[in-house]
């Protein structure tokens, strides 16, 4: 699959982070008030989650990549792109948090139009690989974020899959 696309939204995303960062003063907006416990407590927060959740589903889609599938296990049980939706939601909040940033926070609506565009244009493609599993995976699972019903479920066995196959 060509990941073309998803480097230059990551790249995209991270230019408009830095954009708004260095220009808060033009679009008129006062920092976020927070103390620097919970400034810096959140960004590292956000931050780490965002790259606890993209290693660990770099892990799950190489062990999926050599058994000739897509991923269903660690974060895949419960959405469809987790390394999308952690550079998106954490990603976004922990540049926010870390300076204190209305613009970038606020960033988060136009980036998640950028970001299901990429995911459906994937999408497409992995429906024309793996047909009615994958299309079935769809419904059972977020695309960048959880579904809820997900998240108070457990998983029956060991696969983590979205219904414990």
């Amino acid at each position: 699959m060509n990941m073309l696309v998803p480097f230059l939204g990551a790249v995209a995303t991270a230019g408009l982070w830095l954009a708004l960062v260095e220009q808060p003063a033009l679009l008129g907006f006062p920092p976020i008030r927070l103390s620097d416990g919970w400034r810096w407590g959140g960004a590292i927060l956000f931050l780490l989650d965002a790259v606890i959740t993209l290693f660990w589903s770099l892990a799950m889609l190489s062990i999926a990549d050599r058994e000739g599938t897509y991923a269903l296990n660690g974060p895949y049980a419960y959405l469809r792109h987790p390394i999308y939706g952690a550079l998106l939601y954490s990603g976004t909040a922990g540049v926010a948090f870390a300076f204190s940033s209305w613009p970038v926070l606020l960033a988060v609506f136009p980036l998640s139009i950028m970001w299901t565009l990429i995911a459906n244009w994937e999408e497409l493609a992995l429906l024309e690989i793996y047909g009615e599993d994958y299309r079935l995976y769809m419904q059972q699972t977020g695309q960048l974020f959880p579904r809820l019903t997900n998240l108070l479920r457990r998983p029956d066995n060991d696969s983590g899959g979205p219904s414990g196959q």
